[in-house]
């Protein structure tokens, strides 16, 4: 089974993502931290902010394995994220289509 987080798809699995996805994973979050942190448009803040939180839930779920030197990085990248964006709008919900 396969997430998408940040944009990379990542695997769910119970051992650690390889260190080139994780280094990605980490560059990812920063540099979208950076783009909040110097006013990104309420639209891709509250992206983040659902990239951050599904980041977080997973793994919390232990969904999410990474290399011991990246988790504190990435972790701190994260929570980072959901500080900035405490008072982002969230995003619309998509439109759902109903079925007969």
């Amino acid at each position: 089974m396969m997430q998408t987080i940040f944009g990379l798809t990542l695997p769910v699995t119970h051992f650690p993502i390889a260190p080139e996805q994780a280094h990605a994973l980490a560059d990812r979050i920063a540099a979208t931290a950076v783009q909040v942190r110097e006013g990104a448009p309420a639209a891709f803040a509250a992206g983040a902010r659902l990239d951050a939180e599904l980041y977080l839930g997973a793994r919390r779920r232990r969904e999410l394995r990474l290399p011991p030197s990246l988790e504190r990085t990435c972790d701190d990248g994260a929570r980072d994220l959901m500080r900035l964006t405490v008072s982002t709008p969230p995003l619309p919900k998509r439109a759902q289509l109903l079925v007969a």
